[in-house]
């Protein structure tokens, strides 16, 4: 277990990042703030995803977010920063913590239909067909001959980012909102795809041959080339069209399940 104190070369840099956050409260003391933040212990996980620096900090933000659960006017506006720049650390139990602090209705209160979302992101499989049917299907005009075409040499890390900027300015959701909606498959990004593989049961042979150079690499570093197994633009058009079709048939068996329970 390491604390902040193992790197004193961040202390100027945490009370700074306190002190922006609580700037415009008056009762807040950051350097008291900074003396109890010394005493948390913390595990250093191994990167990536993310990189020291952007650990620590999202430890001090987690910190701020504990001391002021009980503030809604601080809390919100840490909870919407957590979504928005920590994504990648996020554990399920965290926002299930959080969410007694800032209950998800309140989250949710949006003319807006989630639950198909939430199932796209969180009860279909294999994310690059979960890209590809976002850029096809939730975005103005990507058909499946321009994303073969276009993102063939996209990582999916980049492809996630391009699709979630292009979604926020099609779709005017709030950037908190999509960036948590989405957080799910951000999280299978930093996975192994081998490892990802073994949890999701029976796999394709055909589909493990095509990923056998890539299946002990980060999911988000493997690049939408390396899942196609054919040259021909047609032909990978043709297979994203397939790949969008399947995952348009788990969608919707899934959300029926999910509207008869």
């Amino acid at each position: 277990m390491s604390r902040i104190t193992c790197f004193p070369e961040y202390k100027p840099r945490i009370i700074g990042y306190f002190r922006i956050r609580t700037i415009m409260y008056k009762d807040v003391d950051v350097n008291l703030l900074f003396d109890e933040f010394e005493k948390c212990s913390f595990t250093i996980p191994e990167f990536p995803p993310g990189n020291l620096d952007m650990w620590l900090h999202y430890q001090a933000h987690v910190f701020l977010m504990d001391k002021f659960k009980n503030s809604p006017d601080k809390f919100h506006l840490l909870y919407i920063e957590l979504i928005n720049k920590y994504g990648i650390f996020i554990k399920a139990a965290e926002l299930e913590h959080y969410r007694a602090y800032y209950p998800e209705e309140l989250f949710f209160n949006l003319d807006f239909p989630t639950d198909m979302l939430r199932t796209l992101v969180c009860k279909t499989r294999y994310p690059h067909r979960i890209l590809c049917y976002c850029f096809r299907y939730l975005l103005h005009g990507w058909s499946a001959i321009r994303i073969a075409s276009e993102l063939s040499n996209y990582t999916l890390d980049d492809m996630l980012d391009l699709f979630l900027k292009e979604y926020k300015k099609q779709s005017e959701l709030p950037s908190f909102f999509v960036d948590y909606m989405f957080s799910p498959l951000r999280k299978i990004l930093n996975e192994v795809l081998a490892s990802y593989l073994s949890n999701q049961g029976k796999t394709d042979p055909k589909f493990l041959e095509v990923i056998q150079p890539i299946i002990n690499h980060r999911i988000g570093s493997t690049k939408l080339d390396n899942y196609f197994g054919v040259n021909e633009i047609s032909q990978r058009s043709h297979m994203v069209s397939v790949w969008c079709n399947r995952i348009k048939n788990t969608l919707y068996s899934n959300y029926i399940a999910f509207l008869k329970n």
